[in-house]
């Protein structure tokens, strides 16, 4: 399983393989980012949508800050289904999805080999619905996204979601999961459903920015330190056969 470890500074690529940098920090960037390894691009779509109720751009200038940085990956302008949310848009769950699914057909054409299609919802229904939509719309694409799956603590809903998910798609599409926690992780029978995975989760403690006496080394450790984390758990569930 391979994992993107979220950051918001170009200097920190440096201790991370594979990056995930939000548009959020990168929007209006006049320098392409460079990484060792492969980098992911997200939307920023929950944090838009839960404080502003909507995108604070266009599609047109999300592809062109594609266009410009050409990420390996970049994930579709989503709407996720979080209860804050949902309050901040005033907007269903399904109408969340429609949005999704409506924004991925209007996307996907730009570079369908690095673009990843997000599957929204809430329960189990719901994304078999957006499964369904993406299936007829063609919006399948090589890794498929779960949203609305960061934040969650319940082992068995999450075991069902992807479950359900996996069981209707073919072999060649992979499944990542965005800011899935290791407390998640951790079982095998949810491990074994995913194939990458992305995290912000070392940033918990500090935010986004250098505030309260947090230095740039305290972060840099931090990253070290939840890469260790990750690697031990990928390398303990690759050699588990079943769950202790």
């Amino acid at each position: 399983m391979e994992y993107f470890i979220g950051i918001d500074r170009q200097t920190f690529t440096e201790y991370v393989d594979q990056p995930m940098f939000s548009v959020r920090t990168i929007l209006n960037r006049k320098s392409r980012i460079k990484s060792k390894g492969k980098w992911f691009l997200d939307s920023g779509a929950f944090t838009y949508l839960k404080n502003d109720g909507k995108f604070p751009y266009t599609i047109g200038k999300y592809l062109s800050v594609v266009g410009f940085q050409k990420p390996d990956y970049w994930a579709c302008m989503d709407w996720c289904c979080e209860d804050t949310v949902l309050k901040s848009t005033g907007l269903s769950v399904l109408q969340h999805v429609g949005n999704t699914v409506e924004n991925g057909r209007q996307l996907i054409d730009f570079d369908k080999d690095s673009f990843v299609m997000v599957l929204q919802g809430w329960d189990v229904r719901d994304y078999l619905t957006c499964l369904d939509y993406c299936k007829d719309q063609g919006l399948l694409t090589e890794k498929l996204g779960i949203g609305t799956i960061c934040g969650r603590t319940d082992q068995k809903q999450v075991y069902d979601i992807l479950k359900s998910i996996k069981a209707e798609l073919p072999d060649w599409v992979k499944i990542h999961c965005f800011g899935l926690s290791l407390n998640l992780l951790k079982y095998k029978e949810i491990f074994d459903r995913i194939d990458s995975i992305d995290t912000f989760a070392w940033s918990r403690n500090f935010g986004l920015k250098l505030l309260n006496g947090v230095t740039k080394e305290m972060r840099i450790e931090a990253i070290k330190n939840y890469n260790r984390k990750l690697d031990d758990l990928i390398e303990k569930n690759n050699k588990q056969s079943v769950l202790n």
